[in-house]
């Protein structure tokens, strides 16, 4: 975490993907190696309950890509924006929760 407020922090954000291999479904199109994303996170908290048992967010996070080889490159950015539903539950095993 990067900075924190009641109502927005900024995190890091780091994604990966596996290569993607050209076949009968893909076919005519180039090998996709594997890439990496790293940067920052602007996430808005727009409902939480008193409890913290209840959140809804809006995730933004801008990563620059870069392809996993012998001298990796940068292929460009990404923007994903998403909106984060989570209901956190009283169970018996700790530290998990649902959400979509």
């Amino acid at each position: 975490m990067l900075f924190n407020q009641d109502r927005v922090e900024i995190n890091l954000s780091v994604n990966a993907t596996t290569p993607v291999r050209s076949d009968r479904e893909r076919n005519g199109m180039p090998d996709l190696r594997s890439t990496i994303e790293l940067g920052p996170s602007f996430d808005v908290h727009l409902l939480r309950s008193d409890d913290a048992r209840i959140k809804f967010d809006l995730r933004m996070p801008l990563r620059e890509a870069f392809t996993i080889e012998a001298s990796p490159r940068l292929i460009g950015w990404t923007f994903t924006a998403a909106v984060q539903f989570g209901r956190r539950r009283p169970s018996r095993i700790r530290g998990w929760h649902m959400g979509c």
